[in-house]
């Protein structure tokens, strides 16, 4: 009888209650890990770094620290990012300073300008510094924008008639939950075929592969689209 092959689970944008809209505990975290809900994590946090460090610190290589950050073009992520990278700069100052700490871009929402997406045009233009492309967001509020995402980016992995861009080289491609509170955990996930040890080790787990076909897909409900509104308010009244 064949041996069953391990697969595992990972969720690579997410937010603390560090995050000025964010509603994760470190607890919540701790039991989603020990639980086996998810193998793998990345916490995103909106320009801040300190929760996730302290967490990969605790559970070292289940936990990967990144930060999204707000530049002038709209959201970048950075994964494993070693150190805080500064907010409202450029998009080519943001990207410089991700690599210049060895870590991944990451452009999540592509394409969902409404929340911050950088858009078609910023994606063309730095399409040889980008790392990965999220190409499912489970809260995106127009839905239209995923589905153009997963057929834009498609289409420059397999050639297209967009003379500037269909020699490109392929883009590895993630889904993201996204998730602000707990209750959004584990509806999108990434099937790995194992735990991602560094970058690189990364870059060749989600490399080479259709994503829809291995990944996990279901957008937040709608009542969980106000998480964000929740937690900035919870914050403010104490």
């Amino acid at each position: 009888m064949a041996k069953t092959k391990t697969l595992y689970k990972g969720d690579f944008h997410m937010h603390s209650t560090l995050s000025h809209d964010g509603g994760v505990s470190v607890e919540e975290f701790h039991n989603v890990l020990k639980e086996g809900l998810l193998d793998v994590i990345a916490i995103t946090d909106h320009n801040e770094v300190d929760f996730a460090i302290d967490l990969h610190k605790e559970l070292g290589k289940q936990v990967i620290v990144g930060e999204e950050i707000k530049c002038q073009a709209g959201d970048v992520i950075g994964l494993f990012v070693k150190e805080k990278i500064d907010y409202g700069r450029t998009l080519q100052w943001t990207i410089d300073a991700i690599k210049e700490q060895g870590a991944l871009v990451y452009v999540p929402h592509p394409l969902e300008v409404i929340r911050d997406g950088i858009g078609m045009r910023n994606i063309t233009a730095f399409w040889d510094k980008i790392d990965i492309i999220e190409v499912f967001n489970a809260r995106c509020v127009q839905p239209l924008a995923n589905r153009l995402a997963q057929k834009r980016f498609n289409t420059y992995q397999s050639g297209s008639e967009d003379k500037n861009i269909n020699k490109q080289p392929s883009k590895a491609t993630l889904v993201g939950s996204d998730s602000h509170r707990i209750n959004e955990l584990t509806r999108t996930y990434n099937i790995l075929e194992e735990i991602p040890q560094n970058p690189k080790h990364f870059m060749k787990l989600i490399s080479d592969r259709n994503i829809m076909d291995v990944s996990v897909r279901k957008n937040a409900y709608p009542w969980q689209i106000l998480n964000p509104k929740l937690n900035k308010l919870k914050k403010l009244v104490g």
